[in-house]
């Protein structure tokens, strides 16, 4: 295991937010919304005024171009997503129960599992990158993996490095978890990938000793941990577990795709803001509880991002 990094909070400074992974079309039984959890995490960070670069690869077909269309109109750049020829755009099959919970039908051998190291993405890399996302799911792939990897070497210790675990599907091992966790400095997950970490890792603790001791073990600056309904925990090197309630969803659950997203998303608009650790988690809840009020993982009005502003300022933390 590696020794604990640097613990202080806050990027510094102006620079770019690189966000790598899969893109795709997620089919619900009666509408379809362009989606892949590190895409919604960089729309909502662009929409939250961040300058973010998007890493994918796309179809050459109507799909793939639904997506760069999407993209050029919200403004975000497309210089690090790439047109794999032969290769389809990536599609999931989304279920939502009664409850709004959904469950996904992941297809495979698509695009963004071809994700690769591009001349434009060398160019990319020479930016001040403040901050990497990125997660296990895109990584499913061999030769995806390998670039994932080598974005996280070439960025150095300067760039924060966030991971969302995401685990779907069978597309996951311990040594890929094991390894994610050792190039992150903060990682987010929920109750049920807690669970299974539990299970690679032998934990027989009773409590909420668990997170606590992936912190120390792999040196995170903290682990964020999502329980739905029960709100979620925040868990910092030395010192107490900070908990947040989970906020009354505006109106009705339509469903709860993209409210991780949502929650990282705002996390991290709040730790690169420099914010108290209390006020991160308390904005990463109340706004991904809003998403959880609309259809899909992103508004399609901007109106819905107004209060988010004034919310993102305040005093540093110590």
């Amino acid at each position: 295991m590696k020794t604990s990094k640097d613990t202080g909070q806050g990027a510094g400074g102006e620079g770019t937010v690189l966000v790598v992974g899969e893109v795709l079309h997620d089919l619900f039984p009666d509408y379809r919304r362009i989606g892949g959890a590190p895409f919604n995490f960089a729309c909502q960070l662009h929409r939250l005024g961040f300058p973010v670069v998007f890493v994918s690869a796309l179809g050459d077909d109507p799909e793939g171009r639904e997506i760069l269309d999407f993209m050029s109109r919200e403004g975000m750049t497309v210089e690090g997503v790439h047109v794999e020829k032969g290769a389809k755009t990536g599609r999931v099959l989304v279920n939502v129960d009664s409850e709004g919970v959904p469950t996904y039908d992941i297809l495979e051998d698509v695009a963004w599992d071809r994700i690769r190291y591009t001349d434009s993405l060398a160019g990319i890399l020479r930016k001040e990158i403040v901050l990497v996302c990125f997660g296990t799911l895109a990584q499913r792939s061999a030769e995806s993996r390998e670039t994932i990897s080598r974005i996280l070497s070439e960025t150095g210790s300067e760039a924060l490095k966030v991971c969302d675990l995401n685990l779907r599907q069978e597309y996951y091992d311990q040594p890929l978890i094991e390894e994610c966790l050792e190039k992150s400095d903060i990682v987010k997950l929920n109750e049920e990938e807690l669970e299974t970490l539990r299970t690679y890792f032998g934990d027989r603790s009773e409590g909420g000793e668990f997170p606590d001791r992936l912190v120390a073990d792999f040196g995170l600056r903290c682990l964020c941990l999502t329980r739905g309904s029960a709100g979620s925990s925040l868990h910092l090197p030395e010192r107490d577990v900070i908990r947040c309630a989970a906020p009354e969803v505006p109106g009705r659950v339509q469903d709860t795709v993209g409210a991780g997203d949502a929650y990282s998303a705002m996390f991290c608009a709040g730790y690169l803001k420099n914010l108290p650790w209390e006020r991160m988690i308390d904005l990463a809840s109340w706004f991904s509880s809003l998403i959880c009020g609309i259809p899909g993982a992103l508004p399609n009005e901007r109106d819905f991002y107004k209060a988010c502003f004034p919310l993102l300022e305040g005093e540093p933390n110590e």
